[in-house]
């Protein structure tokens, strides 16, 4: 609710929860693409299935 802009992969917004008992919590969100969109290798790109 109330986004100042739209939300798009790469960003990464606060979003507040409200608990009844130990108030406001505001953390960071990354937006993800998510699966629909293709993502780019490179030769940069960590080896793909690698554990980090």
């Amino acid at each position: 609710m109330n986004l100042s802009e739209g939300v798009r992969p790469g960003l990464t917004i606060p979003v507040t929860f409200t608990f009844a008992e130990a108030g406001d919590v505001t953390l960071s969100v990354p937006i993800d693409a998510g699966p629909e969109l293709p993502r780019d290798e490179s030769e940069l790109s960590p080896i793909v299935g690698e554990a980090h």
